[in-house]
C-alpha cells in the first residue's frame, strides 16, 4: 500500500478534528493541574494555555473543512474561522497573547519573566494576580 504524500494526512476530517478535540482536553486537564501549584513557572502554564487553544481552533477548522497553514500563531488560526463564516466570541481576539509561548517564551533561555511580561501589565500591578 503506498504511503501518502508528505504532508497529507491519511485521516478524514472528523478523525482529526476529534483527535485535536482530545489532545486540547488533555492540554486544559494539565494546565488546570498545574495552575494550583506554585512552583510551576508562568512559561510553562502559558504554554499549556497557547496549546490547547491551538489545537481546539484547529480542530474547529477542520470540522468546518477549512484548510489551515502548520502555524503556531493563534490570531491567524481566529482570522481563517472569521474568513470561513465562524462566529467566535469578542474574547477570542485576545487568544493570539498566547502565541508567544508557544514559541519564544518555550524555547528563549533568556525569557525570566512571567504571564504579565507580555501583556503589559508590570509583576506589582494588582492585576497581574487575576492573570494567573
Amino acid at each position: 500500500m503506498p504511503r501518502p504524500r508528505k504532508g497529507v494526512c491519511s485521516m478524514t476530517r472528523p478523525d482529526r478534528a476529534t483527535i485535536l478535540f482530545r489532545k486540547a482536553s488533555q492540554d486544559e486537564l494539565v494546565l488546570e493541574r498545574l495552575l494550583a501549584d506554585a512552583d510551576v513557572d508562568d512559561d510553562t502554564l502559558g504554554f499549556h494555555a497557547q496549546q490547547a487553544a491551538e489545537k481546539l481552533l484547529k480542530a474547529l477548522l477542520c470540522a468546518r473543512g477549512v484548510d489551515y497553514p502548520r502555524t503556531h500563531s493563534l490570531g491567524v488560526l481566529v482570522e481563517l474561522l472569521g474568513t470561513a463564516g465562524e462566529a467566535l466570541p469578542g474574547i477570542v481576539g485576545d487568544l493570539n497573547r498566547l502565541t508567544p509561548f508557544g514559541t519564544t517564551f518555550r524555547y528563549d533561555e533568556d525569557f525570566s519573566g512571567g504571564i504579565v511580561q507580555p501583556c503589559g501589565v508590570a509583576d506589582d500591578d494588582p492585576s497581574a494576580a487575576g492573570v494567573r
